[in-house]
């Protein structure tokens, strides 16, 4: 209560001017702060599908069986990948579920331990097995009917333990439940499933000749840059690209906003300092009157204009930290991804600048208006 006290009796009435200065500190200082933190936030969101891209893996998809061999020998030579099949269309399920789409990928043992192609975009994204286990070679030798599935997808489609799966004639069990990831949790809604086979039966299953082919590759730190205008890879570099550059599309279509808004705080802040400066000239003529010098009024005017700028820009940015860390909390709820982040370089900077030019907009009027003869005032006062 005594700080709000002491505010009141600082910012009050009759110091309209101090007040307005508090006030227009604060609305800047948050705007700022928001402009140049949102961009990130609101870049993540309109890339969501690679929120959750895993490090150090890279994908190439788009090529059929009979080349992949090949491109990857070429292109990636001794790097350890996974490969899985895909493409099958529409394959006939006794599964129930009215416009589902189902997705069959095949896949080699252990398929899990490699990021897993997604099955709402063209990403790649990392699951572990929650119960049950993965295939194994006797899966792949004998062309196992085993699957696994994502543990929401068998609740979609009402799956209860010893159902069988029916698939192009075929009976499947279910050998392993993969744990939701955030990829999964976020498109909860959309009507499609993925069914994990052992590559082998696949092949088998589905009479395409030359079935599509998708490879996860373990590229470390390694960046292609001859593959970034191909548009079946994709790699962890090429993703932080992308979010790069939509961050910084969204920060250069509002520098006319931002310097818009510097341009118009800086005037408001000199006009307001005239305005203090004015409201006080008998006090100026009092204190050259008896001797003051012209730069320890300046001074002082400075001094509480700029303490006050102050005080309004902590307040602005402590409330921004406040609504920023809450916003974040809420987004990382709903899309299932840490959106818990702070661009403290580019806001302190951006800060230091808007301070930087308030103190210049309330210096020069400072000097200005302390530069007045006595003899006006007096004539002024008469």
């Amino acid at each position: 209560m005594k700080i709000f006290e002491k505010m009141r009796d600082e910012y009050g009435k009759k110091k309209k001017g101090y007040a307005f200065l508090l006030f227009l500190s604060f609305v800047i200082t948050f705007f700022l702060s928001v402009s140049f933190n949102s961009a990130r936030i609101e870049s993540i969101v309109h890339n969501i599908d690679y929120a959750n891209y895993p490090i150090g893996y890279s994908a190439y998809r788009g090529m059929d069986s009979k080349e992949y061999k090949s491109v990857m020998n070429n292109k990636f030579t001794n790097l350890d990948y996974h490969f899985f099949y895909y493409g099958a269309k529409n394959p006939d399920t006794n599964i129930m579920y009215e416009n589902l789409n189902v997705k069959v990928i095949g896949c080699q043992k252990n398929f899990e331990t490699f990021p897993l192609p997604s099955a709402y975009s063209s990403t790649i994204v990392s699951s572990k097995l929650l119960e049950g286990e993965s295939f194994d070679d006797l899966d792949i030798i004998s062309q196992s009917n085993a699957m696994v599935m994502y543990s929401s997808q068998l609740k979609k489609i009402g799956y209860k333990p010893n159902d069988k799966i029916r698939m192009m004639g075929h009976d499947f069990v279910l050998k392993g439940v993969l744990e939701d990831n955030s990829d999964i949790k976020r498109n909860i809604n959309e009507d499609i499933i993925q069914i994990f086979i052992p590559y082998t039966t696949y092949l088998s299953l589905f009479d395409s000749p030359y079935p599509n082919v998708e490879t996860v590759i373990y590229t470390s730190n390694y960046t292609f840059d001859e593959l970034d205008d191909n548009q079946n890879f994709i790699s962890y570099y090429k993703v932080q690209d992308i979010l790069q550059h939509t961050e910084d599309y969204i920060i250069q279509s509002s520098y006319i906003t931002i310097g818009t808004t510097f341009v118009i705080s800086c005037i408001c802040t000199a006009i307001v300092q005239i305005i203090l400066i004015k409201e006080r000239y008998n006090e100026i003529g009092i204190r050259r009157a008896i001797g003051a010098s012209r730069d320890s009024i300046v001074f002082l005017f400075t001094k509480k204009s700029l303490y006050t700028i102050l005080i309004g820009a902590l307040m602005g940015f402590l409330t921004f930290l406040v609504v920023l860390f809450n916003v974040e909390l809420i987004l990382s709820h709903i899309y299932f991804t840490n959106f818990i982040m702070f661009n403290s370089n580019t806001t302190f900077l951006v800060l230091i600048i808007y301070i930087f030019l308030s103190y210049l907009s309330v210096l020069l009027p400072s000097i200005l208006g302390t530069r007045i003869n006595i003899s006006t005032i007096l004539v002024e006062e008469r």
